[in-house]
């Protein structure tokens, strides 16, 4: 629809308008700004060991806040490592009986 509007040059056009007094109207447009090529490592820069993690598609044991730091909910046991200090704290330990379903950082 641009293309049927403006033609092929879409740099600069003139449009006019005909009610009421003649008013001439300059439209420039705004190329897109290039694609920056993001290159990903092949090997990790960091590994956390999470024994265990368990494998189930309903449940939430991780989360990862805004502050960079990530939460991980390991059987019976919450832990948050922080990647601006690379530090690992045991947060949570549950009764016996429970484990942990799901973690969440609070808004």
């Amino acid at each position: 629809m641009q293309k049927e509007l403006f033609g092929d040059d879409l740099d600069k056009k003139n449009l006019k308008f005909s009610s009421g007094k003649k008013k001439r109207l300059t439209v420039k447009t705004i190329s897109p700004p290039k694609e920056q090529i993001r290159k990903i490592s092949q090997s990790p820069f960091k590994v956390l060991d999470a024994p265990t993690l368990q494998d189930d598609y309903y449940l939430n044991l991780l989360d990862w806040s805004h502050e960079n730091t990530i939460c991980v909910g390991l059987d019976r046991e919450v832990y948050t490592w922080s990647a601006s200090t690379n530090k690992v704290q045991r947060v949570l330990e549950v009764q016996d009986d429970d484990v942990v379903t799901s973690v969440a950082w609070g808004q």
